[in-house]
């Protein structure tokens, strides 16, 4: 069920450095059925920031909450089972490259204790949905890019998570399969997830349709627009 009021992410001034400051005083929330683009060129740090609302990055400054948990102060052990509960696109994909379509869209229902018929069932669905139905008995390695590409959707949709990261989901696709995934994004998002699109792809933004837009800038996020007739949240404008 999808409730609007629930707040899924809140970043609240985070910052993050390497050998330079990659993000600085990023701030925004993203509630339940909420979509966020991110804009922004190769080396932005996007890439960072998904890691860090996903809880596979620590903050050197600032907080992060998931669902009105702060990341910092939870247990290895309970970030490990939030973060079984979130869909990850990684731009470089970390499939298991050697194994089947279908173990690696099955991965994240084992990790979760689903087995047997159910599990099998719902990545034959998945599979379906991204048009991956004929290649479920596949090694990974013999696929085309693009369709690697879909393997890496198909796993971050198959458990139903309720916040998306995708990072260059649209990457090696082209233009008709681009614009299905997109629409595949929002329609988990309005199933009740809360989805995060970090691209350079300006076609993709386009098709997203998202309720908030970003650009990430000189370590910055800066906010775009969002729906008409509603104001950007006070965490995103920094204020």
């Amino acid at each position: 069920m999808r409730t609007d009021d629930e707040r899924v992410v809140w970043a609240l001034d985070v910052g993050k450095q390497t050998h330079r400051p990659v993000l600085e005083g990023v701030c925004l929330e993203l509630r339940a059925g909420q979509t966020l683009l991110v804009r922004a060129d190769s080396g932005a740090g996007k890439s960072t920031l998904l890691s860090l609302l996903g809880g596979l990055k620590q903050p050197d400054k600032g907080q992060v909450l998931i669902q009105g948990k702060n990341l910092a102060r939870l247990s290895h052990r309970r970030k490990a089972a939030l973060r079984r509960r979130i869909g990850f696109v990684f731009q470089d994909l970390r499939l298991c490259w050697d194994r089947s379509v279908h173990y690696n869209v099955l991965l994240p229902l084992r990790f979760n204790g689903a087995w047997g018929k159910a599990a099998k069932a719902k990545v034959e669905e998945v599979c379906h949905l991204v048009g991956l139905e004929p290649q479920t008995g596949v090694a990974v390695s013999e696929l085309s890019r693009g369709e690697q590409q879909l393997v890496a959707l198909a796993r971050a949709l198959v458990a139903d998570p309720f916040l998306i990261l995708a990072d260059e989901p649209t990457a090696h696709l082209d233009v008709r399969t681009s614009l299905r995934v997109m629409g595949l994004l929002r329609g988990m998002a309005a199933r009740g997830a809360a989805v995060v699109v970090a691209t350079a792809d300006m076609m993709a933004s386009g098709a997203f349709e998202a309720d908030l837009e970003f650009e990430l800038k000189q370590t910055r996020l800066v906010p775009m627009w969002t729906d008409a007739g509603h104001e950007l949240p006070l965490a995103a404008t920094g204020a």
